[in-house]
């Protein structure tokens, strides 16, 4: 312990169970440094002892503990306070604490002094300053918190005394009002903790919801009555005079005051207890704390008197203002931030302070003393943000200067007037008065000088027509009287037609004078124009038209009618040739012959007359006149594109409406779709006939439907038929089975008549009757228009594949019956379907097109050009009609119009794409009567759509079809895809490109494709050859043999899988293999090879037909003749034919001769080829494609449950006479059964394929044969 010389008694109120751990917890405890100060220790403990010991090896560490006033350690979960006191205590005079400082601020011992001035043997005894009897910190002041504001200082007081039972003089209590607490300093710090523990339970103290808590030692100081040079070093450096450690210095020069922080809390009442004169001024000191903010005064804390109220005046406008505009409020709220209360029930504005002004934090005298020269600062950098206006004005202008200032001013600033004393005073916001101060200006003197011109000025009035004052405005009348009397004011009257001139004398001549000379100088001319423009130019308004033909266009001139002739007025000669001509090219008149009178009888005549005047003209300007001065005419005279429009429209009407019988007809492509659309669509097309106006009539074997009666009547019946068409699904049945055919032509008209009822849908036997005289139809469609809703209709010019996958293709058609999900309309801003394309797509969609544009214009007013909107189609067979507006084609404005055109197709593709829909035909739009060069619109419309899809690859969009119905628009089209496209090699087709027909399945008719759009035409043929043959002998042909080929086709074939031609002989034979659809081709090529004609019997033995040319012709002769043929060149005679046309040439056994003999011979092999008879082909139509299938899959079945096949074999089939061969023959064609007979090894066998009783029949008279053939032999 010796070691540890420096020693510290503990104590502690610690129960005997703590005596186990506490000697460890001391002594971690004590050695902490970084938390206590503490250092290297030793602990002397007794058990049970209320005391220990703690030594430390060195002096500093044990001053660095005692320097801590408060000690604690824990033990399980108790706090024990540790009190420290020095072992030696001195005999002599107790040293007071360093510490014991009264809370209100005062010195505790007088006798301190300036260290300069201490007793020197106080500093020469270092024993008496560590040999302190205690050093422990004990708190003796509370801070009460949440003091309620209207508390006073003796209701506090007693609840205290209350609390604790002490008398007054046993504490003293300091009130911060502004931070709503105060603190209790006691006479005897035992007070501290009774007062804390008995308010915690005291009902009182928990009703007023105060708190209290022990009020911390400080190390701040605050300094008050500085001089003004005093800075933070100077202050620092004092401080460092008494000894003490300066952490830092807050100065407060506009208080006069500073903030000075040590080091330790010491160093506080160091310079507490010393009196102190910074720079020859008292200074006086108070302790500091940052937690209340403030400092504390003691009995010596100021009481601040709240200052008084004072008024303020204010300009009657601008309180008018605020008053209107209700900113006393907001005014009101800008000044509480200042401490105070605004009052402003008039001019005179009252400022009063807040209370809470004497609760601002850190209040001091010169805050009270300046808060009312702060306010009415405050007040007037408020009110700067508002300004009035005031002028003096002559009083007779008042009027008129308020008048107009109205118009400027409007609800932003409070404008009065005083007429009497000509004052004008306006009040509003700054920056409004500031921008309305120039604008005053110029109104009070423009109304002070018209007020001295109206005194001094004369008025002057000249003749003058409205169209010549027009006329003499573009020639520059206002920039005249602009640049050299403007103080003349010029005023037209219309009504009179007078030109009336105010101003000075003077100005008034010189503009007279002006306006004289300008109509002397005029040029005018007579133009011949046909007396029915004359008619419109006169009962229009010259001065309209004038503008929309002239002065629109910059050309000064105008137009007026003298005795019955148009007389031109032009400024120069330049302006007189450019009207005249502008007045031919944009005049235009039509006269249109009335067939039928009664037409202009009719009230759709009287309706349709007045919605083309009222779409065409307005109450302002009317651009044509509709008239008759004749009984058989009408006259539509005005603007050539109104003219153009309208004249279409009204020979559309007139062609409609005359009694004049045409004749329609719709063509399908199967008579079963004609028969069900007679038997069962009957209530949809007889409203039609009932009436009496359309007749309509069925072919009974082709399939065409005739419709006649007036136009009118017969375009809604057409436009039912082709709906009721395309609405039905068809489809065919090819049955090549033998019998088939015969079967149905005897039994069929009970079976079908089964399937219409059991299945909706109507069956035919297809005759040969049916497919004939087609040409004749086609001839029938182009005189009488013939509607048909095959996409054969759709001829394709050109086409092209983008790289995003579009097809974009060219073709020649009706749009109005085109195959596709949507077609672009070209329509008027108005949506009027009145004319061309509109007035014939409105035709055939039915007049619920026209409502679903009117419902659009009515909802949403007019289109503009280069727009479109989507409807449905109506009866039309798309699905959706894009009505594109296109622009009128200005050559001055060219840009604007090709502009426009664009808009207005990428407007329908985004349309016909945000309906989903996959193709769409769009027409060459505006290249009609709007004008467009049809180059130009068509190589705009192909740019369009290719910038289209290279934008947007998201589309649902797969086909654009450019389509016309005329040839010069086509080849304009084809032209501009070539040139627009031709980095992506478009294909352009010939018009009369070959066609292969086709079944086709699904809603529509059955048509035919067009293969790649040109026929293929093949120069060779496949072959296989062995033995002696080489393909290098096969070559092209001439005519003859394509002749041969041609009449060859009609006979008829065996069309078995794979059935062979032989070209019989005993040499190597070699035979061609031909797939069961090249039959017909074969047998032309063999007749080609024999040199033979084509036989014209049909009925002729298939053996004599399967023969070498000449009936007595030996096998022999006939191999040579064939071989002979292809090495003399004969192949060169061929003609073309399809490349697949022989499939194989195989190496094996020949065909009989099948000569004329009577008898064959017993060596001579007898082998039959089973004759193609003619396929039985079925016709179906039905509703859905549910029940054609249906109907396909029940005659199928009765097909086959007729059919069937044997075989017979036997050697002597082989002995059979020529008769035998010939009369089966005869039995094949007979009862249409398929006889086939082949040879292998020694037996014959004959197979036979039919209808069951058929098969039975020849089979009883084939083994008739073999019994008669077996006779002979015996």
């Amino acid at each position: 312990m010796d070691d540890y010389p420096y020693r510290v008694l503990v104590e502690g109120e610690w129960s005997p169970s703590h005596c186990k751990v506490l000697r460890q917890k001391l002594q971690i405890y004590f050695r902490s440094k970084k938390k206590y100060g503490g250092g290297d220790c030793v602990v002397e403990y007794e058990d049970k002892a209320n005391s220990a010991t703690i030594g430390f090896k060195q002096e500093e560490v044990l001053e660095r503990v005692l320097l801590h006033t408060q000690h604690e350690i824990t033990i399980g979960n108790e706090q024990i306070k540790l009190y420290l006191t020095t072992e030696r205590k001195l005999e002599a005079k107790g040293v007071p604490p360093v510490d014991n400082q009264s809370a209100d601020g005062k010195k505790t011992q007088s006798q301190s002094q300036d260290p300069q001035h201490e007793d020197p043997s106080a500093s020469g005894s270092i024993e008496v300053q560590e040999e302190r009897v205690e050093d422990t910190y004990r708190p003796n002041a509370v801070v009460v918190e949440n003091i309620a504001e209207d508390m006073t200082r003796d209701h506090l007081g007693l609840i205290v005394e209350n609390i604790t039972g002490i008398s007054e003089d046993d504490y003293s209590m300091e009130l911060i009002y502004e931070s709503c607490v105060a603190v209790v300093t006691f006479t005897n710090p035992d007070d501290v903790k009774k007062f804390q523990t008995k308010a915690k339970l005291s009902k009182k103290f928990q009703h007023y919801n105060l708190t209290a808590r022990d009020l911390e030692r400080t190390c701040c100081l605050r300094m008050e009555g500085l001089p003004p040079q005093v800075e933070e070093d100077l202050l620092g450096l004092y401080c460092e005079k008494f000894r003490v450690e300066v952490q830092s210095v807050a100065m407060k020069p506009e208080e006069n005051a500073a903030v000075v922080t040590f080091q330790k809390p010491e160093d506080v009442v160091t310079m507490l207890n010393t009196q102190h004169k910074i720079c020859k001024v008292e200074v006086s000191m108070h302790p500091y704390y940052k937690s209340l903010g403030t400092a504390l005064y003691g009995k010596d804390r100021p009481r601040w008197k709240i200052p008084d109220s004072f008024p303020v005046s204010i300009h009657p406008a601008l309180y008018g203002f605020l008053v209107k505009k209700q900113l006393r409020s907001h005014i009101n709220d800008q000044m509480q931030a200042h401490f105070c209360q605004m009052s402003m029930q008039n001019t005179n504005v009252l400022l009063s302070p807040l209370p809470a002004l004497l609760k601002m934090k850190g209040l001091t005298a010169k805050h009270i003393d300046g808060w009312k020269e702060n306010t009415l600062d405050a007040f007037h950098r408020i009110m700067s943000k508002y300004a009035i206006l005031e002028k003096v004005m002559n009083s007779d202008v008042c009027g008129s200067v308020a008048k107009e200032l109205r118009l400027v001013v409007q609800d932003n600033v409070v404008m009065t007037m005083d007429p009497v004393k000509g004052q004008l005073t306006l009040a509003g916001m700054s920056r409004d008065i500031e921008n309305l101060r120039g604008i005053v200006d110029c109104i009070i003197q423009k109304a002070t000088d018209h007020l001295e011109q109206e005194r001094n000025s004369v008025s002057e009035e000249m003749d003058l027509p409205p169209e010549m004052f027009k006329l003499l405005q573009l020639d520059g009348l206002l920039q005249y009287i602009t640049a050299s009397c403007p103080q003349v004011s010029l005023d037209y009257k219309s009504s009179i037609k007078k030109l009336v001139l105010s101003g000075l004398k003077t100005e008034v001549m010189s503009v007279k004078t002006w306006v004289l000379e300008k109509r002397m100088q005029m040029n005018k001319m007579a133009v011949e124009l046909d007396r029915h423009i004359v008619d419109f130019l006169r009962a229009v308004d010259s001065e309209v038209v004038s503008d929309r033909l002239f002065f629109s266009h910059r050309i000064h001139a105008i137009y007026v009618i003298k005795e019955g002739a148009v007389v031109l007025t032009a400024s120069s000669e330049t302006s007189l040739s450019e009207s005249m001509q502008r007045m031919k090219e944009t005049l235009a008149f039509r006269v249109l012959t009335v067939v039928d009178q009664e037409v202009l009888r009719k009230s759709e005549w009287k309706t349709l007359n007045t919605e083309l005047l009222s779409l065409y003209n307005t109450s302002k300007e009317i651009t044509l006149l509709i008239t008759s001065n004749k009984p058989d005419s009408l006259i539509i005279a005005g603007f050539i594109e109104p003219v153009k429009e309208v004249s279409l429209t009204l020979e559309e009407f007139l062609r409609n409406h005359d009694h004049k019988t045409i004749v329609d007809t719709v063509k399908v492509k199967c008579c079963a779709a004609a028969r069900f659309i007679k038997e069962h669509k009957s209530d949809d097309w007889k409203k039609f006939a009932k009436v009496g106006e359309v007749v309509v009539k069925f072919h009974p074997r082709r399939q065409l439907i005739n419709l006649s009666g007036e136009r009118i009547y017969v375009k809604p019946a057409l436009d039912a038929f082709n709906r009721m068409v395309t609405s039905l699904f068809i489809d065919e049945l090819k049955v090549s089975k033998p019998g088939a055919k015969k079967y149905f032509q005897e039994q069929g008209s009970l079976l079908l008549s089964m399937m219409l009822r059991d299945h909706r849908c109507v069956v035919l036997l297809q005759d040969d009757d049916m497919l004939e005289d087609t040409d004749d139809d086609d001839d029938d469609e182009g005189r009488n228009r013939t509607f048909s809703v095959s996409p054969d209709s759709q001829q394709c010019y050109c086409e092209v594949q983008m790289p995003c996958g579009l097809l974009i293709a060219v073709s020649k058609s009706d749009i109005c019956v085109f195959q596709a999900d949507a077609v672009v309309n070209s329509t008027n801003e108005d949506l009027k379907l009145i004319g061309g394309l509109s007035l014939a797509m409105l035709n055939a969609a039915g007049h619920q097109l026209q409502r679903d544009c009117d419902s659009y214009t009515a909802r949403y007013g007019k289109l503009r050009p280069g727009s479109a909107i989507i409807t449905e189609a109506g009866r039309l067979p798309c699905k959706h009609v894009v009505h594109a507006v296109g622009p009128r084609f200005s050559a001055t404005d060219r840009q604007t119009a090709v502009q426009r055109l664009k808009s207005a197709i990428t407007e329908s593709l985004d349309k016909a794409s945000g309906a989903n829909c996959t193709s769409i035909a769009i027409p060459a739009i505006s290249s009609g009567i709007f004008g467009f060069p049809l180059d130009l619109c068509t190589h705009t419309i192909a740019n369009a759509v290719r910038d289209y899809f290279e934008n947007w690859n998201r589309n649902s969009l797969s086909k654009v079809y450019l389509v016309n119905n005329d040839d010069k628009t086509v080849n304009a089209m084809v032209q501009a895809v070539e040139k627009v496209f031709r980095d992506m090699n478009p294909r352009s087709e010939t018009p009369h490109a070959l066609s292969q027909r086709h079944t086709y399945r699904g809603r529509g008719n059955r048509g035919s494709s067009n293969q790649g759009g040109r026929p293929e035409r093949t120069k060779g043929w496949k072959n296989e050859t062995f033995n002696d043959f080489e393909s290098d002998k096969y070559r092209e042909g001439e005519k003859q043999w394509q002749s041969s080929f041609s009449r060859s086709r009609s006979e008829r074939l065996p069309t078995q899988p794979d059935a062979p031609v032989v070209l019989g002989s005993k040499l190597t034979p070699v035979k061609i293999v031909l797939k069961k659809e090249k039959i017909q081709d074969a047998y032309c090529f063999r007749r080609a090879f024999k040199g033979e004609r084509p036989r014209e019997s049909k009925s002729e033995p298939q053996g004599k037909r399967t023969g070498h040319g000449q009936q007595k012709q030996k096998p022999q002769q006939s191999s040579d003749t064939f071989t002979d043929w292809f090495s003399s060149g004969g192949t060169e005679k061929l003609a073309s034919a399809d490349e697949d046309v022989f499939e194989k040439i195989k190496v094996t056994g020949w065909f009989s001769s099948g000569g004329t003999e009577e008898l064959a011979s017993a060596d001579e092999e007898f082998v039959m080829v089973g004759e193609e008879f003619a396929p039985a082909i079925f016709q179906f139509c039905g509703e859905t494609a549910q029940e054609v299938n249906r109907a396909k899959d029940c005659v199928t079945s009765w097909i086959m449950k007729e059919q069937t096949s044997t075989q017979i074999q036997d050697p002597l089939i082989s002995r059979f006479t020529q008769a035998d061969r010939n009369e089966l023959q005869n039995l094949q064609k007979e009862l249409t059964v398929s006889i086939r007979v082949e040879r292998r090894n020694i037996d014959s066998i004959i197979y036979l394929e039919g209808s069951t009783r058929d098969v039975f029949k020849v089979e009883g008279r084939i083994r008739h044969m073999i019994r008669r053939a077996k006779m002979a032999l015996w």
